[in-house]
């Protein structure tokens, strides 16, 4: 019995020896957006290194929020079943939260929830939450720092897939939210070199440290420079007329891009021609499998954060069932014409128009995707200007049926502003397109305006004449009935 409690004795004091290990502070810095406007910039949090976000933003309100606590509440949401922040900043409603260069739940490979996910020494927090939740969305800006540049990025959730988007946020003004001194812009790709400052912020959106350590270090893909593309020359491979508009302006129209003979898939020319002409090059563009469609989608074009319609030989990729419906599989020949239509999530009234050479003739026609079926249909794209792509010369217009005989510019390309472009030679120059943008019609809501109002005037000018003629003989023949006394039929006597 006594070496049994000798033993004990002994490992209790071995334990006792043992270090104990405490949990680590953790620096972590909040930044709060309500309706555009920054209310926390930047600022420390300090909590355990074993801490989740949620207690990072609990401690922010303890810290920083005049109400305290009291303004934030979070648990689990009855209609959904799931954990759900309900009110933040005094504000009820769910924010947008996001951890360092991503908002939560849209990198699959981290947690999606805020009472999960956990914080690391240096994180940048944002937080995004609007009052009106059936105004305007308030945009949710990442803020990242690394070799010298601060980079900004646009995230858009899309309701139908309740997927996060992303884009540079491009012409954003940058200030020290201390003083509101201005600090520049971002540019194209949303960077912008390091400025001397503690804090920098995204006016109004976002906010990030910069003489501290963080783990904000994705940046933006750099600004290509100019001329620096080096791609196959014309014989060397498969060359293809690119055109590519973005929410009804012309970026590229009807220019050349050269793939290889062992790989021209429509891919392919997407990314050359990202490589040519896009600030970034490549960095505009993404695609893969969806994880929720377990299919091909593009879902970065040209810096827009949507899936674009891909229109071969001006009909779209999935219309014509003879074509494969997917970029990754369909296949370019010679002279092939490939238009993008990039239309950013919220932009409404931009047709999608495809232009192709029939007989001589120059045919627009307008595609429209129906949501229900995922089928595609057309109809003739009439009275729409054909313009030199170059210059911006109105060469004619399209008639009833979306037809124009063939013009023939001198740049080689012609268009319909904003919206498509078509090569009519292959002797085709380069060239940057006439700045020129659709603008929808103007709706006339008036009883005779817009194309069904003018039919129903015509049907009441047609009804009205054929009036006539039906009074006249309604009054002779009351006339004669009256002189007959009633009676229609004689019988003859004789």
């Amino acid at each position: 019995m006594k070496k049994v409690l000798a033993c004990i004795i002994a490992v209790l004091l071995l334990v006792s020896m043992m270090p104990v290990v405490h949990a680590a502070d953790a620096t972590v810095y909040v930044t709060v957006s309500v309706d555009g406007k920054l209310e926390l910039a930047a600022q420390p949090v300090t909590v355990s290194d074993t801490d989740t976000v949620e207690t990072v933003l609990k401690k922010a309100h303890a810290d920083y929020y005049s109400g305290g606590e009291a303004g934030f509440a979070a648990g689990i949401d009855a209609m959904y079943n799931m954990y759900m922040i309900s009110q933040f900043w005094g504000v009820p409603g769910t924010p947008c939260v996001i951890v360092n260069d991503a908002p939560l739940g849209a990198d699959m490979s981290k947690p999606a929830s805020a009472d999960v996910c956990p914080v690391a020494n240096g994180d940048n927090i944002v937080v995004s939450v609007a009052s009106d939740p059936m105004g305007a969305p308030n945009p949710y800006v990442s803020m990242s720092a690394a070799d010298g540049l601060v980079s900004a990025k646009l995230w858009t959730l899309d309701f139908m897939t309740f997927q996060y988007k992303s884009s540079p946020l491009a012409n954003a003004a940058v200030v020290d939210p201390t003083t509101g001194a201005s600090l520049g812009t971002t540019d194209a790709a949303g960077n912008i070199a390091a400025p001397a400052a503690d804090v920098v912020a995204i006016d109004g959106l976002s906010a990030i440290p910069l003489n501290v350590p963080t783990n904000s270090t994705t940046t933006n893909p750099p600004m290509q420079e100019v001329g620096s593309y080096t791609g196959l020359a014309e014989g060397e491979g498969i060359t293809v007329f690119v055109t590519v508009t973005v929410d009804g302006k012309l970026q590229v129209a009807g220019q050349k891009v050269t793939v290889p003979f062992d790989n021209p898939t429509i891919e392919t020319v997407i990314k050359e021609a990202h490589k040519k002409w896009y600030p970034t090059g490549e960095g505009g563009f993404h695609a893969g499998i969806n994880e929720m469609y377990m299919m091909y989608l593009i879902d970065t074009c040209w810096g827009v954060a949507s899936t674009p319609y891909v229109l071969l030989n001006g009909t779209p990729l999935g219309a014509d069932m003879s074509v494969p419906s997917s970029a990754d599989t369909g296949k370019v020949v010679e002279g092939d014409q490939l238009v993008l239509a990039c239309i950013s999530m919220g932009v409404t009234n931009v047709p999608v128009i495809g232009l192709v050479n029939d007989g001589g003739n120059l045919v627009a026609k307008e595609w429209t995707l129906d949501m229900t079926t995922f089928a595609y249909d057309s109809s003739s794209y009439s009275n729409a200007d054909i313009i030199d792509a170059k210059t911006g010369e109105v060469l004619g217009k399209t008639d009833g049926t979306g037809k124009l005989k063939m013009p023939a510019p001198e740049s080689g390309v012609v268009a319909i502003p904003g919206l498509s472009a078509f090569a009519v030679s292959s002797d085709v120059e380069e060239f940057t397109p006439a700045d020129t943008v659709f603008v929808p019609p103007a709706l006339d809501y008036s009883l005779f305006g817009g194309k069904d109002g003018r039919d129903l005037l015509i049907i009441l000018v047609y009804g009205l004449v054929m009036a006539v003629p039906m009074a006249v003989v309604i009054f002779i023949g009351g006339r004669k009935e009256i002189k007959n006394k009633g009676v229609k039929h004689f019988k003859k006597t004789w």
